[in-house]
């Protein structure tokens, strides 16, 4: 079977690096990429989901300036994209965010004089993918935490492909209980 490089290749680099060519394809290539990002910081900070990695974000993106900014721009992006398909104004709290914008045409992540933030989701894509490939089996593959392990693929009893994060095959509705073992 594969190894987890090479499913994570097969699964997100690949299909990522196959919207670059479209230019409507920035939303996408965000919402692919962000939940990459955070598996990487989570580990990289030895932090667990929900927990703050804010000073590792500054660290990957040393344009922003501290773990406030960072946490203005997780929210802007991140929850904005992966909660919404948008850019979030706010914050949980009401709390109006830094406007941010999409554009082929900036560097990875920038933000402007007037505190605006700009994310070029290719080269983003681009930075987030390269540095998890570099550190692949230490921060990525090993540092994965015992609720959220990588999935694997491998032969169902049926002789189709299965994946799960689980790294068993779970039974479909309609097998009426029967384990395989």
């Amino acid at each position: 079977m594969s190894t987890n490089k090479d499913n994570f290749n097969l699964w997100f680099r690949e299909i990522i690096e196959s919207l670059y060519e479209n230019e409507n394809a920035g939303f996408s290539i965000l919402m692919l990429t962000f939940p990459l990002l955070e598996r990487y910081l989570h580990s990289k900070s030895n932090t667990p989901p929900k927990s703050s990695f804010y000073g590792e974000l500054v660290k990957f993106f040393t344009v922003l300036p501290n773990n406030k900014v960072a946490k203005q721009f997780w929210q802007v992006y991140r929850n904005g994209i992966l909660h919404q398909a948008t850019l979030s104004q706010r914050n949980r709290d009401g709390v109006r965010m830094q406007d941010g914008w999409l554009s082929g045409s900036k560097k990875d992540v920038e933000i402007d004089s007037s505190g605006v933030f700009w994310v070029n989701p290719i080269e983003f894509a681009k930075h987030v993918i390269d540095v998890i490939n570099k550190d692949f089996s230490t921060h990525f593959e090993a540092g994965s935490f015992a609720d959220h392990p990588l999935a694997i693929a491998q032969k169902a009893p049926d002789g189709s492909n299965a994946t799960s994060g689980y790294g068993l095959w779970i039974p479909p509705f309609g097998s009426h209980g029967k384990t395989i073992p």
